[in-house]
């Protein structure tokens, strides 16, 4: 006879805070890049072994005084080139991290593919990436083997409209299945 269960805790929030963990990522494993028609990405998941993600937009800015400013600057963004930097530890067969570390020794547009951000309000954010700094292994002796690499946007990012569903395969991808308004 199954089991029923309850979920032991919310592990959402903490005292009103949304946790990083309800945001998801995604590297597409078929190193396509356009972004006009997702429907053919395979997802892989980037969460096992990962232990940190650290978005930035990595700003070009100009800073210029002018003598009617008192010789005070301003500061006025003129481009952007997110990046998305994950750390962690390698977990050998996650189809995401193989995925990543498979490109270790690549160069030019092998690096090239798309990545999916779901945020914790469930909106979806796709971006053309390139795979920067792959790092599969590193550390003491007796620790686990470290994993790091950037997803760093070639252009704007672009936001489908809806709420994204996305269905499991049997190779341990995603689909998308529809986007629900």
């Amino acid at each position: 006879m199954p089991l029923k269960t309850d979920v032991v805790a919310d592990t959402t929030t903490t005292n009103g805070f949304q946790l990083n963990s309800t945001n998801q990522y995604f590297i597409d494993t078929t190193g396509k890049t356009d972004l006009t028609d997702i429907s053919g990405a395979k997802w892989a998941k980037l969460a096992a072994g990962i232990s940190s993600i650290t978005p930035s937009s990595n700003e070009t800015t100009n800073n210029d005084a002018y003598y009617d400013g008192g010789a005070f600057g301003s500061n006025d963004v003129t481009g952007k080139r997110p990046q998305w930097a994950f750390s962690g530890h390698r977990v050998i067969g996650d189809k995401g991290q193989d995925y990543v570390a498979s490109h270790e020794f690549a160069v030019g547009d092998a690096l090239k593919t798309r990545f999916l951000w779901i945020n914790t309000e469930g909106n979806m954010i796709v971006a053309e990436v390139t795979m920067l700094s792959i790092v599969v292994t590193g550390g003491n002796a007796n620790a686990k083997q470290t994993m790091s690499f950037t997803l760093g946007a070639n252009g704007a990012p672009v936001v489908p409209q809806g709420k994204p569903t996305l269905k499991a395969a049997e190779d341990g991808t995603y689909t998308l299945e529809t986007l629900q308004a």
